[in-house]
């Protein structure tokens, strides 16, 4: 089957967000001159150094340099040198860190209303989405409220994993260890957005990676969109084509009263006429899928249902596909049959989807 009708599409509100703060508690909790003697003995500086260029006494920087000894951040060589242990190089390179993601430029990140979770906008066009089509079967529902508030806390929600994957931590050498200690802080910004999504024709089928997800207890918790699927029964009915559909009406009656009054040849075509009836008769009946264009294969009994809950508000698929038009000569000897489909219903069934069975688009379609 071949559809000319596009994808339905789905809007999910979006928050801009900055990142308004890139902190560690670590070294917020160290203070300022226990830091700058690590950072300068970091670059090989001796206590005399650091007390010259910070212009205080020797003494205060020894004995701040001591404690760090006590508590496993710095150790004294042969010569009585002081230096890094992993642990000193640790906040090191927690401050290395920060410094140069505070000096990168910023790109644009924005937080999922519907997920709660930061998310990419692929097409940065989509931040200028103020206003959504007035249908609230096409919206998703804003399910942060009180985005400000909530947002702002440090590490907020996926914060943390979610920027890794812009980061280059080995450009300065952070480990997995040293980046579980950096806190981002994020603001909201502007007003609601919103971004489409497509519907994609395998959205409701099962896969093998829901298999997976459920054989490994996956704790993700789950996004559902309900989506109402149309459905289209039909069955082939099959003609005798030999004679014109006028003829055969006029055989049929004139058999049920007078069957001494054919020919042999009507006879013959009555024998046809019944043959064709039989073929429809066991003709199955057919459902297909009418968004997604397949036989209707719905397995999976825990998310499909003919009565949703009734504070739910499925999203209705359009109907995309339907059966063939038309007749086509049945292959049965003779070549006097033909059929075609005949609708006899449609209805529609409600499935249950998450959230990432859908496909962010990446063009503008407002």
């Amino acid at each position: 089957m071949k559809s000319e009708k596009k994808l339905d599409l789905i809007f999910c509100p979006y928050k801009e967000v900055v990142i308004e703060r890139v902190s560690s508690e670590l070294l917020e909790k160290i203070g300022a001159l226990p830091l700058l003697i690590l950072l300068q003995i970091s670059k090989n500086k001796t206590v005399e150094d650091i007390a010259d260029g910070i212009c205080m006494q020797t003494w205060v920087i020894r004995d701040a340099a001591e404690e760090l000894m006590q508590n496993g951040l710095l150790v004294q060589d042969k010569n009585q040198a002081y230096r890094l242990t992993e642990v000193g190089r640790s906040y090191v390179r927690i401050y290395d860190f920060i410094k140069l993601f505070q000096a990168e430029q910023q790109r644009r990140y924005a937080v999922n209303l519907f997920t709660c979770q930061l998310e990419q906008v692929r097409n940065e066009h989509c931040f200028a989405n103020t206003k959504c089509p007035d249908s609230h079967m096409l919206q998703l529902p804003n399910k942060l409220q009180n985005a400000k508030r909530l947002i702002s806390t440090p590490n907020y929600e996926n914060t943390l994993e979610y920027m890794k994957q812009y980061l280059n931590l080995a450009e300065v050498s952070l480990t997995d260890d040293d980046y579980e200690f950096i806190q981002f802080q994020l603001h909201t910004e502007g007003e609601v957005f919103y971004v489409p999504y497509f519907v994609p024709m395998d959205a409701y089928l099962k896969s093998e990676a829901d298999s997976e997800k459920q054989s490994e207890n996956d704790i993700a918790i789950p996004h559902d969109i309900w989506l109402s699927v149309p459905l289209i029964e039909g069955k082939m009915v099959y003609e005798y084509t030999a004679i014109s559909s006028e003829i055969s009406e006029a055989l049929l009656k004139l058999h049920s009263v007078a069957p001494e009054f054919l020919t042999a040849s009507g006879k013959k075509h009555i024998e046809k006429i019944r043959q064709a009836e039989q073929f429809t008769l066991k003709s199955p009946t057919l459902v297909i899928d009418a968004y997604g264009g397949r036989k209707y294969q719905f397995e999976d009994s825990s998310t499909i249902t003919s009565n949703p809950p009734n504070y739910i508000h499925p999203f209705m698929l359009s109907e995309r596909y339907s059966f063939p038009t038309g007749r086509k000569q049945a292959k049965i000897t003779g070549g006097e049959f033909y059929y075609r489909y005949e609708v006899l219903q449609k209805r529609t069934v409600f499935v249950k989807i998450d959230f990432s069975r859908l496909i962010q688009s990446e063009e503008d379609v407002l």
